[in-house]
């Protein structure tokens, strides 16, 4: 009995050590074991942002079928000590599209805006790569999707890009992409 307890106690402490998370049936019997991506640096990756960057947004004009370039720029700034940050975006040609954004990071930093992390990378270039995807629907008719969100960080250079999976098709579409460089 002894042997049987300390070996339930070291399982239990090894799920709860390796953030291994068992589902359960109704009958409460085990049907699958998922692992949580801990990440304990998307935060701080956000918050070597905090700064001013020039860039341009290429996006997919779904009327057209063809991509768009502008000019974009963004100023990143943390919410007092938060989660939060604050995305200033101006488009310099086009001051009618600026616009303000936050992106909210979970506690767990197992969510971005309540998009599921699916992972962080780092890289070459001493780049950080985050990807997150929810269900949602996009382009002009609204279709179901998945939407997937590339994050990627570095010294001198952000971006973000906007992938969608339509639910009826399995081929991927890039639906618009900001590319930044450090404002110097």
């Amino acid at each position: 009995m002894k042997i049987y307890l300390f070996v339930s106690l070291y399982a239990v402490s090894a799920l709860l050590f390796f953030n291994i998370i068992p589902g359960k049936n109704a009958d409460n019997t085990v049907t699958k074991i998922s692992f949580a991506v801990k990440n304990h640096k998307i935060i701080e990756d956000f918050a070597s942002l905090e700064e001013s960057w020039k860039g341009n947004l290429t996006y997919l004009d779904y009327e057209s079928g063809k991509p768009y370039t502008m000019l974009a720029d963004v100023e990143i700034r943390r919410i007092d000590h938060t989660n939060k940050f604050l995305l200033i975006n101006t488009y310099p040609k086009e001051r009618s599209a600026n616009s303000k954004d936050t992106i909210s990071i979970s506690e767990d930093e197992q969510s971005i805006n309540d998009e599921k992390v699916i992972s962080r990378t780092e890289i070459p270039e001493n780049k950080v790569q985050i990807i997150t995807e929810k269900m949602g629907n996009d382009g002009n008719d609204k279709k179901d999707a998945v939407i997937r969100k590339t994050y990627t960080i570095g010294t001198s250079f952000f971006s973000i890009q906007k992938d969608v999976r339509f639910t009826e098709g399995d081929q991927w579409i890039k639906r618009h992409e900001y590319i930044y460089f450090k404002n110097k």
